[in-house]
């Protein structure tokens, strides 16, 4: 397993489609994504579910060990899994941290992509 799933001891990471989406219809992201977490994850680790399943999740269940890759941050599955501990990122998030051999963000917030990682932002004339 990839140093990064190792490290943060994740449980299980779901993908979330959307309620009648067939999963061959995700996008090129979720595809490559999911392709690159089962190249370091056992496939008891990883599954596709779609929102309304989301929705059937006790919240006092997850942890920071649960991530959920959405595709947009946005929707009643969405909201009822940022509810919760669970850690949300979106598919480009994922497939750089693997990449890159990076930890997922484990935050409070969801996050959609790690282009902005480590960068510094200086101001000066305040």
């Amino acid at each position: 397993m990839s140093q990064s799933i190792s490290e943060q001891q994740l449980v299980k990471m779901f993908f979330v489609i959307k309620d009648g989406t067939e999963i061959d219809a995700a996008s090129d992201d979720m595809h490559m994504a999911y392709t690159t977490v089962r190249e370091h994850a056992s496939e008891e680790m990883v599954s596709w579910v779609d929102e309304s399943e989301c929705l059937r999740f006790r919240p006092d269940q997850l942890t920071k060990r649960h991530l959920f890759v959405f595709e947009q941050f946005a929707g009643r599955a969405f909201e009822f899994v940022r509810e919760a501990k669970a850690v949300l990122v979106g598919p480009r998030c994922l497939i750089s941290c693997f990449l890159d051999d990076q930890p997922i963000p484990p935050g409070t917030h969801p996050v959609m992509t790690t282009a902005m990682r480590n960068l510094i932002v200086c101001s000066s004339g305040l």
